[in-house]
């Protein structure tokens, strides 16, 4: 039986301010300054990182002494690896939830300043 998961609540609510902020700016047609990219683009994948030490520490996983650093360079197979092989039923579900919390807000950023872009080229015209 496995340990009940660590709170997703950080993941969730990293996720929905940093695609807050990128729909914010590509809506606007604004392009951010240095600062603001590195927050929507890294932010989100340290809550994962960040979740998955935490997890492992419940779960009594973490046995390599730089996991953080491991996963944080290695997310996007390391985090659907830890998740599948310490969960059963709910692994791909919870995975893919990690994985999308992790794109979410680059995505986001990328389609409202799509979006941006084909409604000023249509009110142009």
């Amino acid at each position: 039986m496995t340990q009940p998961l660590a709170s997703l609540k950080p993941v969730y609510v990293t996720t929905v301010v940093c695609s807050a902020l990128g729909a914010v700016y590509g809506l606007l047609g604004i392009d951010p300054s240095p600062l603001p990219v590195l927050f929507i683009s890294l932010a989100p994948v340290v809550s994962v990182v960040v979740w998955v030490q935490n997890d492992a520490r419940r779960q009594r996983l973490s046995t390599i002494q730089d996991w953080g650093l491991f996963v944080y360079l290695f997310w996007p197979v390391l985090v659907p690896w830890y998740v599948i092989t310490t969960r059963d039923h709910r692994a791909w579900t919870l995975a893919l939830i990690l994985l999308g919390a992790a794109v979410a807000p680059l995505v986001l950023t990328l389609v409202a300043a799509l979006w941006h872009d084909l409604a000023r080229y249509y009110l142009r015209t």
